[in-house]
This record gives structure tokens, sequence and C-alpha cells, in this order.
């Protein structure tokens, strides 16, 4: 007999059958139980895990803006409820290992910087932005006088550079300039920090008003909101006012996990600095809020950190900080795993090559993490 005559006996046609019929309505079952929101019984445990696929992890896709906000939905419940917020009872680093990563950050700057007027557009102003940062960052968060005056003479010299009235106002009338303004306003906002004349600084963007409205509306609502925040701290109103974009981006929408992406994370993170840069560090968020961020900023801290993603990490972290959630494992694990993984040269992140490039590749994640630690310092101080 051929096997094509062959016929299978009656129990495997049976099994066969239920295996046709029960493996979808399984799957069908399961996808239900995640999307609903509830953790499935074999992750009861309130230990972080890693998770268990690329799947499973926020796909690095870029955000879209939502043409109306959705509505808020008051079961704040996480997706994962299980180690999303656990608390973490080992100590935090103390202020000698923070400061040492501080001076290793301030060794790496001193290397070289950036011409903040050279080339074409603003990608050099930009990126000088962000190295100024970096001084504002060690300055605040440095406990030593001595230390702290040299930091922030180094703040000022670069922030005078970068924020001189007829250079900056040729810079940002040019062509190519109409993006990257969340950069050149938060330098405006950390010169009026440190003393410089709000006046002078509002008078070089007060010409250009229209062009940062503009770039307001075209960009996601979480960005609307940070740039938002810096207008403010230099009293400049371009007739958009910072609750249009706060009450449209990712807080107010309050997406589950399983439902964002990279750029959603970023957003969330750009709207906690812009509402934490607003209110001067005072966090204004509802109960519903709050619980919402307590669950899901943790999870996305581990889950970057696995990821290797250290520069998101540095951010959430950050936010954490802000909203005084410092017991939990994805703020300690997380600031822990990123003093460890500082590269020798006392930069962070990974990049390639040497020289501009080099620098250019770990930049923002070294920018990042000072600003973690910086936070950091300041809480340490204001406990003892």
């Amino acid at each position: 007999m051929t096997a094509a005559n062959r016929k299978l006996p009656p129990w495997a046609g049976f099994l066969i059958g239920l295996l046709a019929i029960g493996l979808p309505i399984g799957l069908y079952l399961g996808v239900k139980e995640i999307r609903d929101g509830r953790a499935p019984a074999s992750q009861s445990s309130p230990v972080p895990r890693a998770p268990a696929g690329r799947a499973q992890t926020p796909a690095p896709a870029a955000p879209s803006t939502p043409s109306a906000p959705a509505p808020r939905r008051d079961d704040a419940r996480p997706l994962r409820d299980a180690g999303a917020s656990v608390l973490d009872p080992r100590e935090l680093p103390d202020d000698v290992a923070l400061g040492r990563a501080s001076q290793r950050v301030a060794a790496w700057l001193s290397e070289g910087s950036f011409d903040p007027y050279a080339g074409v557009g603003i990608d050099s102003l930009r990126l000088f932005a962000l190295e100024t940062e970096c001084w504002h960052r060690l300055a605040v968060g440095e406990g030593d006088p001595a230390r702290r005056a040299a930091y922030e003479e180094e703040f000022l010299r670069r922030a005078r550079l970068a924020l001189d009235p007829a250079r900056l106002s040729r810079r940002l009338g040019a062509r190519r300039s109409a993006e990257g303004w969340i950069e050149i306003l938060m330098l405006a906002d950390r010169g009026v920090e440190h003393g410089l004349d709000r006046d002078a600084i509002r008078s070089v963007f007060q010409p250009h008003a229209s062009k940062i409205g503009a770039e307001m509306d075209r960009g996601t609502r979480s960005a609307g909101a940070l740039i938002a925040s810096y207008l403010a701290s230099i009293d400049l109103d371009v007739g958009r006012p910072f609750e249009r974009y706060r009450d449209a981006g990712v807080l107010a929408r309050r997406p589950r996990e399983i439902e964002m992406n990279v750029g959603d994370v970023y957003g969330l993170v750009q709207e906690i600095h812009a509402i934490a840069g607003l209110r001067r560090n005072a966090m204004h968020v509802s109960i519903l809020e709050r619980d919402y961020l307590r669950a899901i900023l943790p999870f996305f801290s581990i889950t970057y950190l696995l990821l290797g993603r250290h520069e998101m990490v540095g951010d959430l972290v950050s936010c954490l900080n802000l909203l005084s959630m410092t017991e939990t494992y994805g703020y300690r694990e997380g600031l822990r795993v990123l003093l460890a993984r500082q590269n020798p040269d006392g930069s962070f992140g990974e990049g390639e090559g040497e020289g501009r490039a080099g620098r250019i590749a770990r930049l923002p994640a070294t920018t990042s993490c000072i600003t973690a630690i910086s936070l950091e310092r300041i809480r340490a101080r204001g406990r003892k």
C-alpha cells in the first residue's frame, strides 16, 4: 500500500482537529488578556522581567501627532503591574561615586568642542547647546564650591558665545534654520537661570516668534509643551499656551505600554520636563497621572536598560527623580547601571569613531546621563 492510500488512525484525526480548533482560541484569549491589561498567571511574580522578545519591546518608530486628544481613561491600570514599581531597598550610589562620574564627564567635555556658528543651518549650534547643557548640569549638581564655580564659569562663557544677539539673530533668520528650537531655547532658559539678562535674551527670539510657533505646530504635542515651557521662562508669548499641548499629549492620553513606541516614551519624557520646568521643579500632575507614571516609567527604564539604550534610561531616571519616585527598582537599578557603564573617556553611550563623529554619537547620551547624575546629587544633598 502506497503512502497516498495510507489512512490516518481515528485518534490521530481527532487530535489534529482538536489542535486546529483549540490553538486559535487559546491564542485569541491570550492576546485579549494582554490587551485588556491583565498579566498572565505565569507573570504574577513582582520581580521585573526581561522582555520575552522583540515584539514586546517598543518599536523605534516615529511618533504620530493626533488630530484630537483621545479621551482620558480613569482606570490608569498598567498592562504589566508585575514589577513595574517594585521597591528597591538597596542603597543608591554615594556622592563620591557620583562626583567622580561628573568629573570624568567634565574631562571629556574639555577635550574639544563644536563651533556654534560653523557650517550651514543650526546643527552646530544645537550640538554646542547640548555641550553647554552638560556644563549647566555639572554646575548645579556640584557640591564643592570651587569646582561648582569653575563649572558655572565655563557654562556662562559658552552661553554668552552662543546667545550673542547679532550672531544668533542672523543664524535663526537664515535659511534651513526652521528646526531645532528645543536645544536653542533650552540654552536661553538655562542662561536666565544663571543670571543672564532675560530682556536681552527675549529680544533675540522675539523677531522669530512666528517661526517658533510654526515649529510648535509642526512637531509633536510633547515637543510643543517643552518649547512652551522654555518660552515661559524667557517671558516670550507666541500665541500658543502651554495647556494647548499639555492637554493633547501622551500623558493626557495615557496609553498602555504595548501601544507605545519609542517616540511616545520620549514624548512622555519631554512633557515631564516641561511640567517640571514650568513649575520650577514642582510637579503638578493629577493622582491618576501620578499612578500611571509610577507604573510605566520604571517599566520602560528597565526595558531600555536591557536594550542598551542609555540615553533613554538617563531621561527616564531623571523623570523618576523629578516625580520623587526614587525608591523604585527602575530608578535605582537604572542609575547604578549607568554609572557602571560610563565610557573610559568619561562620556556615556555607544558610538564608533573618534573626533567629531564620535563626539556627536555620544553627546546625547552623555547629556541625559549627566542630567540624571546631577539631579541625584541635588536630591541627596537635600536629604542631609
